[in-house]
C-alpha cells in the first residue's frame, strides 16, 4: 500500500497532547479492524505485519516512559511532570509511535480490502450471485479506493483525516457482510412463500381456495411488500454515487436502519408463511374428508345393491316359509307363507354390523391421515 511509507514530519504546531489524541484514536481503529479480521475473514486470521507495527508503536511508548523513570519524572514530589512530554526526545517517540500505528491501520485496511476482493472474485467465478451484491458494488468503485490510497500526507492532521475516511469506507464495506447475512434469510423466506403459493394454486381449485380464504388472491400483495427493497438499499444498488454522497457520512446508522427494515420484513414473511401453512392444511383436510365421505357413499351403495340382490334372489327361499293347512274332512287344503323372523333379525343385524365396522375402519384410517397433515 502506498501509505506504508508514512513519515510524518513534526511541526511546532503539534504538542504532545495533539499527538496523543491522534495516536489513541488511530490505535483504537487499528485494533478494531484487527479484531474484525479475527472474526469475519474466511480464515479467521489477522494480517501479521499490522501486529508488528502495533508492537513497534508500543515499544516507543515504553521508551518514552522509560526515559521518564530514568529522569525521575514520576516521583510524587516532582511537580513538573509535564516536562516529560515537552522534551524533544519524548515528542520524537510519540511521532514514531504515531507512524507505526498509522502503518498498522493501513496494513489492516489493505488486508481487509484484498480479502473482500478475493471473496467477490471467487463468487463471480463460480457464478454465485448474492441476493444483495453490496460488496461487489463497493469493490467495483475503484476510483474511490484509488483516491483513498493516494491521499497520503506527511502532515499528521492530514494523515489522521485520511484514516478516518478509510474507517468510514471499511464500515460500509463490512456492513455489507452483516446486511447480506440478513439478506440470505430474507431471500430464503421470499422463495419459501413463493413455493407455498405455487403449491396451493396447483393443488387446489380456485373455488376451494376462495371458500377457505376469501382474501387469498388479494393477500398475495403481502409478498410484493415483503420482497420490495428498503429505500436505502434500493438507492445504494441503483444510484452510483449514493454510497459516497450519503451513506459514507454515517455508515453505522445506515446499516442499523436497513437491518431493522429487513428484520421487519423477515418477521412479516414468517407470519405470512404460517398463514399459508394453515390454509394448506385446512384444504388438505377438506379434500381428505370429502374423499372419505365419497368412499362411505360408495361402500353404502355397494352394500345396498348387495342387500337388494340378496333379498330378491336368495332370501325369498329362506326368509319365507310355506305352511299348508287341510280341513278336518281332508277335502280342502290352504297354503300360507310366513316370514322367518328369527332369520330376518339375524340378517339385518349382520348387515348392520358389517356396515358400521366398515365405517369405523374408514374413519380410523382417515383420522390417522388427517393427523399427519396437521
Amino acid at each position: 500500500m502506498n501509505d506504508k511509507n508514512i513519515s510524518v514530519e513534526m511541526d511546532d504546531m503539534y504538542n504532545s497532547v495533539d499527538i496523543l489524541d491522534y495516536l489513541v484514536n488511530i490505535s483504537f481503529l487499528a485494533n478494531k479492524w484487527l479484531m474484525w479480521c479475527e472474526s469475519n475473514t474466511p480464515d479467521k486470521s489477522v494480517f501479521v505485519p499490522s501486529i508488528f507495527q502495533m508492537r513497534d508503536a508500543y515499544s516507543h511508548f515504553m521508551a518514552l516512559f522509560g526515559k521518564g523513570l530514568e529522569d525521575d519524572n514520576f516521583k510524587s514530589s516532582n511537580k513538573d511532570f509535564n516536562m516529560l512530554f515537552e522534551q524533544k526526545y519524548s515528542l520524537k517517540q510519540l511521532e514514531e509511535a504515531f507512524t507505526h500505528s498509522a502503518r498498522a491501520f493501513y496494513d489492516c485496511a489493505d488486508y481487509i480490502l484484498l480479502t473482500v476482493e478475493q471473496d467477490v472474485a471467487e463468487r463471480r467465478k463460480n457464478k454465485e450471485k448474492l441476493f444483495l451484491d453490496l460488496r461487489g458494488k463497493l469493490i467495483d468503485k475503484r476510483d474511490y479506493i484509488n483516491k483513498l490510497r493516494s491521499s497520503k500526507s506527511k502532515d499528521m492532521a492530514g494523515s489522521y483525516k485520511n484514516i478516518l475516511n478509510w474507517d468510514k469506507y471499511l464500515q460500509v464495506l463490512t456492513s455489507a457482510y452483516i446486511i447480506e447475512d440478513f439478506g440470505i434469510d430474507w431471500h430464503g423466506m421470499i422463495n419459501e412463500i413463493k413455493t407455498k403459493i405455487n403449491f396451493i394454486e396447483s393443488s387446489f381449485s380456485e373455488e376451494m381456495i376462495k371458500n377457505h380464504s376469501p382474501n387469498f388472491y388479494a393477500g398475495k400483495s403481502k409478498l410484493v411488500e415483503i420482497e420490495t427493497l428498503p429505500e436505502g438499499l434500493d438507492k445504494y444498488l441503483t444510484i452510483d454515487d449514493y454510497m459516497f454522497n450519503e451513506v459514507i457520512e454515517n455508515p453505522t446508522e445506515w446499516c442499523k436502519e436497513n437491518i431493522g427494515i429487513i428484520e421487519e420484513k423477515i418477521t412479516k414473511a414468517k407470519e405470512y408463511s404460517k398463514e399459508l401453512d394453515t390454509l394448506q392444511r385446512m384444504m388438505a383436510n377438506t379434500k381428505l374428508i370429502s374423499k372419505r365421505n365419497n368412499i362411505i357413499k360408495t361402500v353404502w351403495g355397494f352394500i345396498s345393491a348387495f342387500i337388494s340382490w340378496f333379498a330378491t334372489d336368495i332370501l325369498s327361499s329362506v326368509l319365507l316359509h310355506d305352511y299348508t293347512f287341510t280341513s278336518p274332512d281332508q277335502t280342502q287344503s290352504i297354503s300360507i307363507s310366513k316370514i322367518n323372523l328369527f332369520f330376518l333379525f339375524q340378517f339385518v343385524g349382520f348387515c348392520t354390523a358389517i356396515f358400521f365396522i366398515g365405517i369405523l375402519i374408514i374413519n380410523i384410517v382417515f383420522n390417522r391421515i388427517l393427523k399427519k397433515h396437521k
